[in-house]
């Protein structure tokens, strides 16, 4: 949902530089925009809500370079009222009151929840964040207005869900632990701003462990991002720009790990034991000196579809990739995945649905793969 943005931490840390290689006189322009934003920032709250708030700090919005970083116009301008601290992101270079702040934020989420939970069935099975009761909490939940989460220029008057969130990049998540979803459609949730730049999801976690390693929901926006945490995911309806989707993450398993293919088929998949080139045979492609750490498997599928797999942690030393081989008719094509993700008390990689073409249920497979790393890791894990 959020492709091209800066992220909140990185936008915080070009905020917070200290703009010392500014020449005197610019610097003397940024305290002139900081002075005129905070001015602004206290017009723009008493315009929107009424009441007057205490301006805490503020600092100027900066843009980075190659060499070094540009101060901006606008500035992030923390404040507070009644022991309610929030910030206002507005500009300074003129008198204005064209702002966005995050003063509603809790009320927005709060009021969001009892919303959902009207139209989500109370099942017994179905627990949210801290045991609060049963319900759903969306536990992410993030609007990008500009470069800022959560800052929002529309006040908030308990319904206009649409008004408020249109016009950001948002993303807003469910947790539901152990629950199954009735059949929802896009209609069940009229009083969202559904298009290009909003998504909705609701995640079904297998266990309150698997809720507990549940991921940063940015990685998750998207159904391909769900799909690779299915180890911890039994369900979802995913909202967006292409419509909805409803998915039911059914897992096979084989020997020590897990796989996830697609929905409901872990039976198109299959695994014999497979063979390697020797780990040497790999170095210059991520790897020096390496050796494998798992036994070699040939998959047969039946399907071209990306195959995600899940390996035990416990069995493997840090820094573990996934090499694949595959068999091609002029000879043998080497192949050796990116570092994995660690998900849970899994690592997972996954094979890339390209390579599955024409490797089907004949007796030869045409892919195997199996964990490498480099010796010098192996030594450090034991």
């Amino acid at each position: 949902m959020r492709r091209g943005k800066i992220t909140a931490l990185m936008l915080s840390i070009v905020l917070l530089l200290s703009g010392c290689g500014d020449s005197p006189e610019q610097k003397a322009e940024n305290e002139k925009i900081l002075r005129q934003a905070e001015s602004n920032a206290v017009d723009y709250i008493e315009k929107k809500y009424g009441f007057t708030p205490a301006v805490i700090e503020s600092t100027l919005e900066r843009s980075q370079g190659l060499f070094g970083s540009t101060p901006l116009t606008s500035a992030l301008v923390r404040m507070s009222y009644n022991g309610h601290d929030f910030s206002v992101y507005i500009d300074g270079v003129t008198k204005n009151t064209d702002g966005a702040d995050n003063y509603q934020q809790d009320e927005i989420i709060s009021a969001l929840t009892d919303k959902i939970n009207e139209i989500v069935p109370q099942l017994e099975s179905l627990r949210v964040r801290g045991g609060e009761g049963l319900g759903v909490y969306p536990n992410f939940y993030n609007c990008d207005r500009e470069y800022f989460n959560n800052l929002y220029p529309v006040y908030f008057d308990g319904s206009n869900f649409s008004e408020v969130l249109g016009g950001n990049l948002c993303s807003i998540t469910a947790d539901y632990i152990n629950a199954d979803f009735p059949e929802l459609t896009e209609s069940d949730f009229v009083f969202l701003p559904f298009g290009k730049q909003f998504g909705f999801d609701l995640v079904s976690y297998r266990s309150d462990e698997d809720y507990l390693n549940r991921p940063d929901y940015s990685e998750i926006n998207d159904f391909t991002g769900i799909k690779k945490h299915a180890v911890l995911i039994e369900e979802s309806f995913s909202f967006g720009k292409d419509g909805y989707e409803h998915n039911e993450y059914v897992l096979g398993k084989h020997d020590d790990f897990y796989y996830y293919i697609s929905d409901n088929m872990p039976d198109v998949v299959s695994f014999t034991d497979g063979s390697m080139p020797d780990a040497s045979e790999f170095d210059g492609n991520g790897i020096i000196g390496g050796e494998f750490v798992t036994p070699a498997y040939s998959i047969n599928s039946s399907v071209n579809e990306r195959l995600y797999i899940y390996y035990p942690l416990s069995e493997l030393p840090e820094k573990s990739r996934l090499a694949t081989y595959i068999k091609t008719d002029d000879g043998a094509d080497l192949d050796i995945s990116p570092l994995a993700y660690d998900i849970g008390d899994y690592r997972m990689v996954y094979i890339q649905a390209s390579e599955f073409e024409d490797a089907y249920f004949d007796g030869d497979a045409k892919i195997s793969f199996a964990f490498i790393t480099e010796k010098e890791n192996i030594s450090n894990e034991q």
